[in-house]
């Protein structure tokens, strides 16, 4: 699947290009017989399959807490962040894969894999209408900063934001700063999963800082491109939102993510998995775009520690 990947993405290979469907993809990575074996495991020890990814590489299951205990050999607790204000998480500290399923199971998530540490939110007070300044990034300042000739995009593509950690973006302020600028007045043109407020912005502008600006500079970027917002709640929103993407027959083409996470305190299986949908999507033709967030690669550990 990598190899793939770089051939159908270098301009210098033969197969530059030669992108694969949903269906060839699955064809190339589904395992049948595991999907199949999981399930049936799964049922016989009376644990309800919630859900399962259009090809079977994920099966989502429901039980209780004790029996899951049981089947991994395994103690969950609640884990609560003593920093942030994020909502409480059952993990275990460690899980075995029964047996009968090592050779169908890579991993099972939500057991002992913690969520990714986020920075505390940045409280910033706003007055009024700031007026523009000297050193102000405008789109024209994009513009110009990145040699962009033109705006205008094509309502035959498709671009698309992942958004999380509470953000909503505000309607009326996308048309407020699409007039200010004299931009093409558009909206959002898909919404997933609910964020999309205007009175969350009033009342606390800091709930809507990033989703504003992501939403905002890429619809004025790239104009008429068809615009997803897709915000993922999950704990393991990064996995959870990529899997989503993965599973979709017509996934957005281009995907910008302005979130981070550190590295190293990922779990392997995290890690592992999000590589394998994001190549997925790369031969498809699908681009994922990360920035290095406000601190650099370093991300928040930076603000506190001048070494990194």
């Amino acid at each position: 699947l990598e190899s793939l990947l770089f051939e159908v993405s270098d301009p210098k290979n033969s197969k530059f290009g030669q992108y694969l469907n949903r269906q060839q993809v699955a064809n190339l990575t589904s395992n049948i017989e595991g999907t199949e074996f999981v399930s049936k495991y799964l049922n016989q020890n009376g644990i309800k399959i919630v859900k399962s990814t259009p090809h079977g590489e994920y099966i989502t299951a429901k039980a209780s807490v004790e029996l899951w205990e049981k089947m991994f050999a395994t103690t969950f607790y609640t884990f609560n962040h003593v920093e942030n204000a994020v909502k409480p998480v059952v993990r275990s500290t460690h899980y075995s894969i029964p047996s009968e399923l090592a050779n169908h199971v890579s991993a099972v998530f939500n057991t002992a894999q913690l969520p990714p540490r986020v920075p505390a939110k940045r409280l910033r007070t706003l007055k009024g209408s700031a007026p523009e300044k000297s050193g102000s990034i405008t789109p024209a300042v994009l513009n110009s900063y990145y040699d962009i000739t033109s705006n205008k995009g094509n309502n035959l593509g498709s671009q698309c934001l992942f958004e999380s950690l509470g953000q909503y973006y505000s309607p009326a302020d996308l048309t407020q700063f699409q007039e200010a600028y004299d931009l093409p007045k558009e909206e959002v043109a898909v919404d997933v999963g609910g964020y999309v407020s205007d009175s969350e912005c009033v009342d606390d502008p800091n709930n809507c800082i990033e989703a504003n600006l992501d939403v905002q500079y890429i619809m004025a970027v790239s104009q008429v491109t068809p615009t997803t917002y897709w915000y993922e709640d999950a704990a393991d929103s990064f996995l959870a939102w990529i899997q989503a993407v993965a599973a979709s027959d017509a996934p957005p083409l281009v995907n910008s993510i302005s979130y981070g996470a550190i590295e190293n305190e990922l779990p392997a299986s995290i890690a592992n998995a999000f590589n394998t949908e994001a190549m997925k999507l790369g031969v498809q033709g699908v681009s994922i775009l990360v920035s290095s967030g406000d601190d650099g690669v370093a991300n928040f550990q930076a603000r506190t520690n001048p070494k990194k």
